[in-house]
């Protein structure tokens, strides 16, 4: 058959401001030439001689499966392969092996790998490679019928090492298993550059393009459109451990505890840079983007409605640093429930965000953020849907213990009880909620109360003046008598 024609398009991001990131931390190439390099082709392959420049050829389900026997070796696939033969029992057999890993090189070609199978629910270092190091593996396309697997589960690869590269790869399938399952790679700590998957996912740590992308772990240009499903599950990475995540996105629905429509959890160090994610998400502790953040989010937006308790548009918790971030979707849940985040807490910041999407819940329920604790400060950011509860009901935050500064809100506000048009009520347990030069549109929200954000007319708003102290010349801008105060990030 012919090759399959290319299957990326250029990925936009409407409205972010875009960092220049390298695809590959060095300049050198990691692959060496094969140690015990032949000098004839084997019976095996089709052609070539293993080396780099002139690698073995394969075009059968045979050929691919002796690569297990030239790990170090380099290979390129010159035809369609149809894995139904190795489906029975426990079906595929991965290719390396913890101790002995493909450190080769692989070039799909374009062609197709199909009907790729494996039934090993107490296996670990499960996919079509089983475990890289120092490998090189690009144009794969690879059709999955299923893979059930324990831990480091990938459609591709389970689990890759520093020095890895996977360079224009697409799987499609069902990938299921307990820890670290991926469409593409179930444990990364390797380079993942131009490479998108269909997968639908299941498992704890589980994400469409890797279950865990640890601190080695960059992900560039990728994009997953599958949906994910259990705890701790991203649209696009389950768990982001210090790894580097730029220029991507998810589309795919996400459903389960702490978990985000592109990364479940985002820890130590991690950077989520210049993406985005429209799906719809559900689960306590969630976010349109990110379930859990401790490190950075920068340049990023979330579309899809969520849903849940302690749940936000963008981000479901938030410990560390938000920074130029929007959210569009409806939010509704029970309880903290925030168009942006559900909670900020713990010394995190939020600057230069805005939400615009219905907040709807029993209480703490806020336009921008349910609730604020705990150190957390908000600066330079807005809040334009409406927002309703039963009680602790703010068109900017539900319930606020840190600083809120330089912000505004203008969607309606209803409820019972503890209604505020910026905020629905600022507790003093912890700490003392601080709202400082924070202002709310009391014609538009229904609200007229004070103390807790200024209240100001429909004009007044769309006017510079009103907002005597906020910087005009580098982070916000306004059409006086026009409309209301934007960020200038956005324009």
């Amino acid at each position: 058959m012919n090759k399959k024609p290319a299957w990326f398009y250029p990925l936009t991001f409407s409205g972010l401001i875009f960092i220049f990131t390298p695809g590959c931390e060095k300049d050198e190439d990691p692959i060496d030439e094969p140690v015990d390099e032949p000098v004839e082709t084997p019976a095996e392959f089709e052609g070539g001689a293993g080396t780099k420049t002139d690698p073995w050829l394969i075009a059968t389900p045979e050929q691919l499966d002796d690569v297990r026997n030239f790990l170090k070796s380099h290979f390129k696939q010159i035809a369609d392969i149809d894995l139904n033969s190795f489906s029975s029992g426990r079906g595929w057999q991965p290719v390396g092996e913890q101790e002995k890993p493909f450190s080769g090189t692989f070039n799909g070609n374009g062609y197709e790998i199909t009907n790729l199978s494996i039934n090993s629910p107490f296996g670990y270092n499960i996919g079509l490679f089983g475990k890289t190091d120092n490998s090189e593996i690009k144009n794969v396309v690879l059709v999955i019928n299923k893979i059930t697997g324990f831990t480091n589960v990938g459609g591709l690869v389970g689990a890759s090492s520093y020095g890895d590269r996977f360079i224009n790869c697409y799987t499609t399938g069902n990938v299921l298993g307990d820890y670290n399952i991926g469409g593409l790679v179930g444990n990364n700590s390797g380079n993942i550059n131009d490479c998108n998957t269909s997968a639908d996912i299941y498992g704890f740590n589980a994400g469409g393009i890797a279950g865990l992308n640890n601190e080695e772990g960059r992900i560039y240009n990728s994009y997953a459109t599958g949906d994910i499903s259990g705890l701790r599950a991203g649209g696009l990475v389950g768990i982001n451990d210090g790894g580097y995540i730029s220029n991507c996105h998810a589309t795919g629905d996400v459903s389960g505890p702490e978990s985000g429509g592109l990364v479940a959890t985002n820890l130590h160090e991690g950077n989520v840079i210049n993406c985005y994610a429209s799906g719809n998400i559900s689960g306590d502790g969630s976010g349109g983007l990110v379930g859990v953040n401790e490190a950075y989010i920068i340049n990023c937006y979330a579309t899809g409605n969520i849903s849940g308790n302690g749940i936000g548009g963008l981000v479901g918790i938030n410990r560390h640093s938000i920074t130029n971030g929007y959210a569009t979707g409806d939010a509704s849940g029970n309880r903290n429930i925030g168009g942006l985040a559900g909670f900020n807490t713990d010394g995190g910041t939020i600057s230069n965000c805005y939400s615009i999407g219905t907040v709807s819940g029993y209480e703490q329920a806020g336009g921008l953020i349910g609730f604020n604790l705990n150190g957390g400060v908000i600066t330079n950011s807005f809040a334009a849907g409406d927002v309703s509860a039963y009680a602790y009901a703010g068109g900017f935050a539900g319930v606020n213990e840190g600083d809120i500064i330089n912000c505004y809100a203008k969607g309606i506000v209803s409820g019972d009880r503890y209604l505020g048009g910026l905020i629905g009520v600022s507790f003093r347990w912890n700490h003392d909620g601080n709202t400082v030069y924070s202002y709310y549109d009391k014609n538009t929200t229904g609200q007229n109360d004070t103390g807790k954000g200024i209240p100001k007319t429909t004009s007044e708003m769309m006017q510079q003046s009103t907002f005597e102290t906020w910087n005009f010349t580098t982070i916000w801008s306004i059409d006086e008598g026009a409309g209301y105060p934007y960020l200038r990030w956005k324009e």
